[in-house]
């Protein structure tokens, strides 16, 4: 039920069309990872160098 939501939101966040989603779970710590293939690279910001 989560998904429409979850790709929704990077869409809006991204400008740009979730292909597919994946989550993990870890059994052991509980730690939940969810990866999102998107339909072309975002626009991003350079890091400041330190």
């Amino acid at each position: 039920m989560a998904r429409p939501v979850l790709e929704s939101m990077v869409q809006e966040v991204t400008g740009i069309k979730v292909l597919s989603l994946h989550h993990d779970i870890s059994t052991v710590t509980g730690e939940e990872v969810v990866l999102f293939t998107l339909a072309e690279l975002p626009d991003f910001r350079e890091s400041k160098k330190k």
